[in-house]
């Protein structure tokens, strides 16, 4: 059965690549930002889903932004003093939107699983998001090599190192860190089953 296809307008698209490309830099998942909006665990995976022609409306970008700051507010507090020069902690609606005009006529969603001319973080967590690179164990090296080939750039394991660290702790556990052949390596996090049996009195 063909997939079937959604027509949304160029201001609308880029809105939802916008909004994205933020969300990953940022280290939230889609999960959390839609928790936070208090809607579906799913509404931004809707959103940023080529198969479905879920877009923003102006009062949930108003929420996002806000969302945003708080985040990037707590993360700026993270970071040694020397990396928070050009740290952006402050979020509108209009940081969310294109500054261009764009088109009126529908264009076809089309979402890529990884962001075009995204950062470092933000590439490798469309990575963890998006694709089975990481279900089988991966060095640094070799998380590197992946995301540079991806981006046509040259980074090194330091542009990971903050963006790895967040993605293996906290609340957003995405990755953990395994030992394999006595190196670090990292695969994706399967959250332990709880037992379902209680035990009776």
């Amino acid at each position: 059965m063909e997939k079937r296809q959604y027509y949304i307008t160029p201001f609308e698209l880029l809105i939802i690549l916008i909004v994205r490309n933020i969300r990953l830099e940022l280290d939230i998942t889609g999960e959390e930002l839609s928790k936070y909006l208090k809607k579906n665990p799913k509404y931004i995976g809707h959103i940023e889903s080529s198969n479905s022609d879920s877009k923003y409306t102006e009062e949930v970008l108003y929420q996002i932004a806000n969302y945003f700051t708080l985040v990037a507010e707590k993360l700026k507090s993270e970071l040694p003093k020397s990396e928070t020069k050009n740290f952006k902690t402050s979020y509108s609606n209009l940081d969310l939107q294109p500054s261009e005009i764009q088109g009126r006529d529908k264009i076809l969603k089309v979402i890529p699983p990884i962001p075009p001319g995204s950062g470092s973080a933000s590439t490798l967590n469309a990575v963890i998001e998006n694709t089975k690179f990481f279900d089988k164990a991966r060095t640094l090296e070799e998380i590197v090599n992946h995301c540079n080939k991806l981006q046509n750039q040259n980074w090194t394991s330091s542009d990971f190192t903050d963006a790895l660290s967040r993605a293996v702790k906290g609340k957003n556990k995405r990755l953990e860190v395994v030992i394999v052949d006595g190196r670090n390596t990292y695969i994706k996090y399967k959250p332990k089953k709880e037992s379902i049996d209680k035990k009776v009195d």
